[in-house]
């Protein structure tokens, strides 16, 4: 099969980039594996085995009740627009245009899903929407920061709310897989 062209790559991989750093967020924390650690009586560098999940990340215990922090920043809906990301990114992939319609699926669920999953809640049915909370989140990915109603240092807040590890895992499995598809 033919390479796709170097365009259609760069967008898959920023669309695959930004998925599967919306879904590593959900996962613990990753850490490295080994750490080095001074004794403080002897002074004597050792060598730390550690699990490679923080599972005692403090940054969700810092924030305030009801202020937006994480994925949230971003969408309301992540675990939706995390997948809607993975298939747009495929779909600049596909070959033909029945599968790149396919590939975009995921994303027009996440934005008819989201947008119906606000409604219900805007009406109490299954959940709540509170309006404090609606005014500075949004269903489509990114439109509440770039439109300020999360303030100037929303940018700023959300790589501080970011686990690094996870991101960094998610590029490079990105970066992995479009290289292979561009053979």
């Amino acid at each position: 099969s033919a390479s796709p062209p170097m365009l259609a790559s760069i967008g898959s991989w920023m669309c695959l980039s930004l998925g599967l750093v919306m879904a590593s967020q959900v996962a613990p924390k990753l850490q490295i594996p080994v750490s080095m650690n001074t004794n403080r009586y002897s002074g004597a560098t050792q060598f730390q085995v550690r699990c490679p999940f923080d599972f005692s990340d403090k940054r969700a215990e810092e924030q305030s009740s009801g202020s937006v922090r994480g994925l949230e920043r971003i969408t309301r809906h992540p675990g939706l627009w995390s997948f809607g990301f993975i298939g747009m990114g495929q779909s600049f992939l596909s070959s033909t245009v029945p599968l790149r319609i396919w590939w975009m699926g995921p994303a027009a669920v996440a934005w008819l899903g989201g947008s119906h999953t606000d409604s219900r809640f805007r009406r109490g049915l299954g959940g709540t929407l509170p309006p404090e909370y609606e005014c500075q989140t949004s269903n489509i990915p990114f439109l509440a920061m770039l439109s300020g109603k999360q303030g100037s240092d929303c940018w700023e807040s959300l790589w501080k709310e970011t686990k690094p590890l996870n991101a960094a895992a998610s590029l490079v499995l990105s970066t992995l897989w479009i290289l292979r598809k561009v053979r």
